[in-house]
């Protein structure tokens, strides 16, 4: 068991080839491509390059649900040739069935640790994949790891809960006592580690959206065979995902964006109804650099996959002119003096006189000052030991 080894993530901040991005943004876009648009798309690039780059983005499953639901190879037959090349249609079904097994595997792990947690009477709040994983959609998301927040001293207890299952530690990873999620714990039949995390974002991003306020809004929601985990309603967890893609990973920093996490926010947005979406607006006016990433990825989402605005969320021309610039970086079209161009792109929208109103309508210049004020001091170094 010792050696199990923990597998990094593949980098995703490019640049990447502005044909492919493209094509693959097309593939996925949630309203107005059609299939024969698609078809010539990916001919064009070639399934086998489209499908290397969604693997790389961690979005091979959702290339080819996407596909697949759309019917835009339907009258090709899945077959595999005995020189190893398969038709689009078989490349799609082998892609769906693999990630189906490891969607499964990893349901049934989650469900083992639920339950033991119940027996010792912890209702874990599951987080990022884990709560798709629980609630059972979207069924095309990739993930690497499963997620749970037991905030502060309860994290130990749900860490030796799990290690009680034939978990054991990540070996070789260096001594962090005071960082937001413990040693990642692995088994030889689980598909990835289990990171038990103490808080629910790293130094940068717990801040801005802190963990007493997501355990506040968990709801309780019942599994398989009765098990009770809590989960954030959906304005919180698209929030939570928002900026620990935006933030945590410091796209916001890089004047980047994760094409994986905006994918996942562009299809959850859609998803909402009137009064979520009010409660995601509401939620986000609470903090300056919340609602600027807010505003960041709804106009990136609304560029590059084509989300639908729907009142009260809005696509802000501050917000398209730098999505513009990130998408330039991504995919080589510009280069930056700078390592970190994205802080002064931040702090422009958080002093922005209109997000300032949109926060503090009555607040007049001091609202904006104020603002201004409170994005900076976020922005300042963090204990490097959380």
């Amino acid at each position: 068991m010792s050696n199990i080894q923990l597998v990094a993530a593949p980098s995703t901040r490019g640049p990447f080839d502005p044909e492919a991005i493209r094509a693959l943004a097309a593939c996925l876009a949630l309203t107005g491509t059609d299939v024969a648009t698609l078809r010539e798309t990916v001919k064009r690039i070639g399934a086998d390059p489209l499908f290397a780059l969604a693997d790389l983005l961690r979005l091979k499953p959702a290339l080819a649900t996407a596909l697949r639901d759309r019917n835009v190879f339907a009258d090709i037959p899945a077959v595999a040739l005995p020189d190893g090349r398969r038709s689009i249609t078989r490349l799609i079904a082998d892609e769906l069935a693999e990630h189906q097994r490891q969607r499964a595997t990893l349901t049934e792990r989650l469900g083992e640790i639920v339950a033991a947690c119940n027996r010792e009477g912890v209702e874990p709040l599951l987080i990022k994949g884990a709560r798709t994983l629980w609630l059972g959609a979207p069924r095309w998301r990739a993930m690497l790891d499963l997620d749970i927040l037991a905030a502060g001293a309860d994290a130990d207890r749900v860490q030796r809960i799990v290690k009680e299952l034939g978990y054991v530690e990540a070996p070789g990873l260096a001594e962090r006592p005071n960082r937001h999620h413990l040693s990642p714990l692995l088994r030889r039949d689980a598909p990835g580690p289990i990171e038990i995390h103490r808080r629910g974002g790293n130094r940068y991003a717990d801040p801005l959206l802190p963990t007493p306020e997501l355990e506040s809004v968990a709801e309780m929601c019942a599994g398989p065979g009765g098990a009770r985990a809590r989960v954030l309603p959906a304005p919180h967890h698209i929030l939570h995902a928002l900026v620990h893609h935006h933030v945590g990973h410091g796209g916001d920093a890089r004047g980047l964006v994760e094409f994986k996490g905006l994918y996942e926010f562009a299809v959850e947005v859609a998803g909402l109804n009137a009064d979520d979406r009010a409660a995601l607006a509401e939620r986000a006016r609470r903090h300056p650099r919340v609602l600027a990433a807010l505003d960041l990825w709804l106009a990136a989402a609304h560029d590059f996959f084509a989300l639908p605005p729907a009142a009260p969320l809005c696509v802000y021309v501050d917000a398209t002119q730098r999505w513009r610039r990130i998408r330039a970086r991504m995919t080589g079209a510009r280069s930056d003096r700078w390592k970190y161009p994205g802080y002064a792109e931040e702090l422009a929208m958080c002093w922005d006189a209109e997000r300032a109103a949109r926060i503090a309508p009555n607040g007049g210049p001091f609202a904006r000052l104020a603002m201004g004020w409170r994005a900076g001091v976020s922005l300042l170094p963090k204990n490097p030991y959380r």
